[in-house]
């Protein structure tokens, strides 16, 4: 997520959110200590993009991978599409263990608390992003906006600003 002068959403000013790379123009970033095991969070919730459905798969095979290698991972999933969500419960109930699902909170301030709460090592998010200058957010559809059929867009933005404070 870039404006027009390829400034990056990020939660510290070196490291784009995203890019799982040492930055060329700095110096390079510490190694990463995390306990165990790692929590690893999810936002899938990208309006009118088809194959919601292939990312959570492809998350959810790395995950299997993960721990087939010895990570333990918990993994919490937060979606907008019902028939997602339903989806991923359906695949709990038939024993995918260490997985939580729930739905996009209504607004910014709520959904901040909800990835502020369950504590992520790793924030994952597919989803919409938007920059103007000086201002960059990314942005969640929730089941309702899936169910306008007036909607454009996802209704829940979350600006930089909010997101540096997670």
């Amino acid at each position: 997520l870039c404006d027009a002068n390829d400034k990056f959403v990020a939660l510290d000013p070196r490291w784009p959110v995203g890019r799982i790379i040492d930055p060329t123009s700095v110096p390079s970033r510490p190694p990463s200590t995390l306990a165990l095991p790692v929590r690893m969070m999810a936002l899938i919730s990208a309006f009118g993009i088809k194959g919601q459905a292939k990312e959570w798969q492809m998350l959810r095979q790395t995950v299997l991978g993960a721990r087939a290698a010895g990570l333990p991972i918990r993994l919490k999933v937060i979606v907008g599409e019902t028939q997602l969500r339903e989806a991923i419960d359906a695949e709990i109930a038939a024993g995918l263990a260490d997985v939580e699902v729930a739905a996009i909170d209504n607004t910014p301030t709520a959904m901040v608390q909800t990835i502020q709460e369950w504590t992520p090592n790793i924030l994952h998010c597919f989803c919409h992003g938007l920059s103007e200058p000086g201002a960059q957010w990314i942005e969640l559809a929730t089941a309702g906006d899936y169910l306008n059929p007036d909607a454009k867009s996802g209704s829940v933005r979350i600006d930089s600003a909010e997101l540096e404070a997670i």
